[in-house]
């Protein structure tokens, strides 16, 4: 049995391709109803899914992600972290970034 829709490109088709043919189904028709282009499908999808509920308990990990400094060059369009960085944040030195203050937590 084919599931292949004619009002769609493949590409709708291929964002289907890994569900069970009942979901490619209702998808595809969903999509040809709405007029979803592939990126509206593929969203869709991604929305449907349910979250995977956080872990509980407490965790030996502090993450933390502050503003490095690179030492790379824009070149041909890429390596832009040293041009644009200075123009939306201040950004850390590795040594300034080790005495940032964290603070123990006991919950």
């Amino acid at each position: 049995m084919s599931l292949r829709k004619d009002l769609l490109s493949y590409k709708h088709h291929e964002v289907v391709a890994p569900l069970p043919p009942p979901e490619q189904e209702a998808w595809l028709t969903k999509a040809i109803e709405e007029d979803w282009s592939v990126h509206e499908l593929r969203a869709a999808i991604k929305a449907a899914k349910p979250t995977p509920p956080l872990p509980e308990g407490k965790y030996r990990v502090i993450y933390a992600d502050p503003p490095w400094q690179y030492a790379d060059e824009l070149i041909e369009g890429y390596g832009a972290a040293k041009a644009h960085c200075p123009k939306f944040f201040f950004a850390c030195s590795v040594s300034n970034s080790t005495i940032l203050p964290v603070r123990a937590s006991n919950s």
